[in-house]
């Protein structure tokens, strides 16, 4: 598994960024490999929001970010965000018990 953890800070419209990350969502959702991907906001800074989405390899991330469609999409974020981008290995994973019956 494949991780990308990006701290994104918005320094422009929260709206118009939220905005964008719904259409990148959308096109990543339709591309092989992707697992799940999800966009957090900060309830301490406002401005302040985490991406990850989970890849079942570097491979396939690449293969989607190289895609114009994905490139022409969060290329309007620019000037709109600051990101600290960061690649990521799983090294641990839980998951809740099953309810009792």
């Amino acid at each position: 598994m494949y991780v990308i953890a990006n701290r994104i800070t918005v320094t422009g419209s929260t709206e118009l960024y939220e905005e964008i990350y719904a259409q990148g969502g959308a096109f990543m959702e339709r591309q092989p490999g992707l697992i799940r991907h999800q966009l957090v906001r900060s309830l301490h800074e406002p401005d302040v929001y985490f991406s990850l989405a989970l890849w079942d390899d570097q491979e396939s991330f690449e293969r989607c970010a190289a895609l114009t469609e994905f490139q022409q999409i969060f290329g309007r974020t620019k000037g709109l965000v600051d990101i600290d981008h960061h690649r990521c290995a799983v090294v641990s994973m839980g998951e809740p018990a099953p309810a009792a019956q």
